[in-house]
């Protein structure tokens, strides 16, 4: 009985654990199915995948690739499998192990590795590809294998290589545009250059016409230099032309230039500046024009008008350039007739002709620098000198013409205000003992002038015709002053001027030059320099720049500290 009992007992334990190893063993195949399950699914994946997919060992042989890999290479999949991946890479064994070093360190730093690289295919063709890299664990030892998802991107690459060539052509082809359009805006400027000194030329002859044609008169005609009256307008006439021939280069760049804060407008009698220019210009229109057979009359109706703001000489430039253009208008013969009257806030300035008249385009463009319908006779400087005079005078102009039937040119300026009252300048006066002054001046007519204006005075000086020469004279004497041009061949006046101050920091120095009204108090020449004249040279200014640097002559004279030294 205790032998049946004792079996029943092993048998029970027996079937107990027979029944846990059958339980294991449905937990396993539940495993074993869903692993087969989760398996086939990322089969069907990788197989459906378009990027190629290859798994290397440890030693980089190669253990799995899907059938994208295999139209990808063109190797089948017996042909591959087991085989090192080496022989995909473009390059040395040596390099392949350093490419792998290098892939292995991003991965461990990142978690994969993406790089985009040459492969080559079983016929030997090399292709570009973008591979991700990452390591997988694999069996029950967990063993490390190299996954890579590998994409074609030969036809991207391709794209950018003719996007680099594009480039580079493109690249090419600005550099030549860029050349081009140098050699066309240096043609422009050469062309726009002479233009300029057409327009030069133009104004200068404009001013030289009085003073040639008054001086002829009082040296050719027999008996004129007996009339003083006459002999003394003449003279008048030639000094005001002479004044506008020293505007010239400033208005060369006021085509548009606007007004500057600090630019002092006077009131001006316009009916007396059109009188001046009618006489400044008589030459033309009448006395040559009448040479040429051509009879050109000009006629005015100037009512009592009040006074505008300006400046003398452009307005009186701006009424002759009017006037030439006008008798340009007209070459077989007609008249020009010159208007003012007021209207409201504003004076109103007309110039009429009966010349050719001008199209439609021709009156809209007008006013356009270097346009002009002259040919070579014209410069298109003209009117557009006239019209930036206008709208620096804070004035309006408007054309009227048709072809055939002359052209009138109506302006407005506003008139003066009332509380502005007009003041003559007054002359410094400077009462100065004679002084003993070196002037360096290359060109001799205007040392000449320098020295009938100093002697006016009864100042003695010293004549150097170059900073050199300047420079040996200043050593050798005591001098109170010393006037020196800007512009000399070999030493200028700037080096000039610092070896006087060098030598003897508080004398006096006036520099003389042609390039005066560029040239402003933080340019670096007046360091050394006290006063600045600009040319053309009158008496007036001369004095008047002895005067401003009088104080500074007496305080050397008595030894007083310069203050605008410190």
């Amino acid at each position: 009985m205790e032998d049946e009992n004792k079996t029943k007992e092993q048998l029970t334990e027996k079937l107990m654990e027979l029944r846990q190893r059958i339980a294991k063993l449905e937990v396993y195949e539940e495993e074993y199915r869903h692993a087969k399950e989760q398996m086939q699914i990322f089969n069907r994946i990788v197989l459906q995948m378009k990027d190629a997919v290859i798994l290397t060992d440890k030693d980089q042989r190669i253990r799995y690739v899907n059938e994208a890999f295999n139209s990808t290479y063109g190797y089948t999949r017996d042909e591959i499998i087991s085989k090192p991946s080496s022989i995909l890479f473009v390059g040395s064994d040596e390099e392949f192990k350093l490419w792998m070093q290098k892939a292995f360190n991003a991965i461990a730093r990142d978690g994969e590795f993406r790089v985009e690289y040459r492969n080559r295919r079983k016929d030997g063709s090399i292709f570009w590809v973008s591979n991700t890299i990452s390591l997988v664990s694999i069996g029950d030892e967990m063993e490390l294998y190299w996954l890579g998802i590998i994409r074609d991107i030969t036809e991207h690459k391709d794209v950018e290589d003719e996007l680099r060539e594009s480039y580079r052509l493109l690249e090419k082809a600005l550099d030549e545009l860029k050349v081009t359009q140098n050699r066309e805006v240096q043609h422009e400027r050469l062309l726009a250059l002479g233009q300029l000194a057409s327009g030069v030329a133009h104004d200068f002859n404009n001013a030289l016409t009085p003073i040639l044609g008054y001086s002829e008169l009082m040296l050719k005609v027999p008996g004129s230099l007996d009339d003083k009256e006459s002999v003394r307008k003449y003279l008048e006439m030639i000094e005001t032309a002479a004044k506008d021939a020293g505007e010239v280069v400033n208005r060369l760049r006021e085509f548009y230039r606007s007004r500057e804060e600090d630019e002092e407008f006077i009131p001006v009698n316009i009916n007396q500046l059109i009188q001046q220019a009618i006489q400044l210009t008589q030459p033309r229109w009448k006395d040559q024009a009448q040479v040429n057979g051509i009879n050109i009359n000009i006629s005015t109706d100037l009512q009592n008008v009040p006074q505008v703001n300006g400046k003398e000489a452009e307005l009186r430039e701006l009424i002759i350039n009017l006037i030439l253009n006008a008798v340009d208008a007209m070459p077989t013969s007609g008249s020009i007739s010159l208007r003012t009257h007021a209207s409201g806030t504003n004076v109103i300035f007309e110039v009429s002709d009966t010349g050719v008249g001008m199209t439609e385009e021709t009156r809209k463009r007008c006013f356009e620098p270097f346009f002009t319908t002259k040919g070579d006779r014209g410069t298109g400087l003209g009117l557009s000198v006239v019209y930036g005079i206008v709208k620096r005078h804070d004035g309006a102009i408007e054309v009227e013409s048709e072809v055939g039937k002359g052209t009138n040119f109506i302006i407005q300026f506003p008139i003066a205000k009332k509380e502005y009252k007009e003041e003559k300048v007054k002359k410094v006066e400077k009462s100065l003992r004679p002084l003993h002054i070196l002037v360096v001046e290359d060109e001799l007519l205007i040392r000449e002038i320098l020295g009938k204006f100093l002697s006016i005075d009864k100042h003695t000086f010293k004549m150097a015709s170059n900073g050199r020469e300047g420079m040996e004279i200043f050593e050798k004497d005591n001098f109170d002053l010393v006037i020196t041009d800007r512009a000399m061949p070999d030493i200028g006046g700037d080096q000039l001027s610092a070896f006087i101050k060098q030598i003897n920091p508080k004398i006096p120095i006036i520099m003389v030059t042609g390039f005066g009204s560029t040239m402003d108090a933080s340019s670096k020449v007046l360091k050394n320099v006290d006063y600045l004249l600009g040319k053309p040279l009158t008496l007036e200014k001369f004095q008047g720049a002895l005067s401003a640097v009088s104080e500074k002559i007496e305080n050397a004279l008595n030894k007083v500290p310069d203050e605008s030294s410190n």
